[in-house]
């Protein structure tokens, strides 16, 4: 059979309207995510302290990790994968410190973090949206998408600096 012939299609038949109702998913799981990403930071007051006490150890142990150091007695979930993407988000936390705003190295690590985990959990839900696309139809696919924007859990996930938003991305991918 030709290859002009085969029945099966390589995109799925995206028109405008289930374009721009993707759109908006996408514009509404951005909106939640980046709503309370700064939420927690340090502060002026307690510039060493975040409301979420696993990430300043994660990004000291990321750091560790980068100069040879290891803490033999102590576990952190997350993988080296994970603690590289740490450091590297320390590193251009430093570079962009005046446009992030923290009021320490620390919180900007942090925030530019969250920010990489929110696009991590960005990236997921429109894959998951393309995914459903292929195996069913564009509205499964934009159904699937919403559900996963609209879910708690992953809006908040993509709010810390945790592992979970860059391992649903790999695992869907």
């Amino acid at each position: 059979m030709p290859q002009s012939e085969l029945p099966l299609t390589i995109t799925p038949p995206w028109s405008r309207g289930w374009r721009a109702a993707l759109l908006l998913v996408m514009a509404v799981a951005a909106a939640l995510r980046l709503a309370g990403i700064e939420w927690g930071l340090p502060t002026a007051a307690h510039p060493a302290w975040s409301f979420h006490p696993d990430e300043a150890f994660h990004l000291d142990w990321a750091r560790r990790l980068a100069a040879g150091q290891l803490i033999a007695q102590h576990f952190q979930y997350g993988g080296t994968l994970h603690y590289t993407l740490l450091n590297a988000c320390y590193r251009y936390a430093t570079l962009l410190a005046d446009h992030l705003g923290g009021v320490s190295p620390l919180a900007n690590a942090i925030l530019f973090a969250r920010y990489c985990a929110c696009v991590f959990s960005l990236l997921t839900v429109a894959l998951v949206a393309h995914i459903g696309a292929r195996l069913f139809d564009v509205r499964t696919g934009v159904t699937a998408a919403l559900l996963l924007a609209l879910a708690p859990a992953h809006v908040f996930l993509a709010q810390n600096l945790r592992p979970d938003e860059l391992s649903g991305l790999l695992a869907t991918l």
